[in-house]
């Protein structure tokens, strides 16, 4: 009798164990990271970050990185269907985030940066309909934030702000 019971905890271990799985792989079909911890974790580098802040931050504040010859990468254009893709990963973000319902109404993409590393650099707002930012105007600047010694600013939330997205 010990036996059975030790083998049915063991098939039931392991049907968790993959139906979990499966709902992980299901999920996660992309990658999606701010600007600080996809630096970090080496998704993008040094350059990359240049060319970024030149977009996206106080050109005054990061003037002292850029060289006399500095040209900037061009920033490209996100197709519609790219557009939608990164909309339906931000609404999953934000659902999970901050347990609420948000549909693509809610989540609006900002300026694009680029593709650096096979990753897509924009900026996103939620709609202060959802007042996350505990009561003060979504639409506030919100103050510098420092990565790789680089500044950059981006309207929106505390919380959101330029990341990086990968459609796996």
């Amino acid at each position: 009798m010990k036996k059975i019971k030790k083998i049915l905890s063991a098939l039931i271990a392991l049907a968790l164990l993959i139906s979990v799985s499966m709902l992980t792989a299901c999920d996660s079909n992309y990658v999606l990271v701010d600007l600080k911890t996809g630096y970090e974790q080496g998704l993008i580098n040094y350059d990359d970050l240049l060319n970024i802040a030149y977009y996206g931050g106080p050109v005054s504040l990061n003037q002292d990185k850029f060289a006399n010859n500095f040209k900037p990468n061009p920033k490209g254009e996100l197709s519609e269907d790219i557009k939608k893709s990164i909309k339906k990963s931000l609404v999953d973000y934000c659902n999970k985030k901050y347990n609420r319902l948000f549909t693509t109404n809610n989540v609006k993409l900002g300026e694009f940066y680029g593709e650096y590393n096979g990753y897509l650099v924009f900026a996103f707002y939620v709609s202060s309909y959802f007042n996350i930012n505990n009561g003060n105007d979504s639409t506030l600047e919100i103050p510098l934030y420092n990565v790789g010694g680089f500044y950059f600013n981006e309207k929106g939330h505390k919380e959101l702000g330029i990341y990086l997205w990968k459609k796996l």
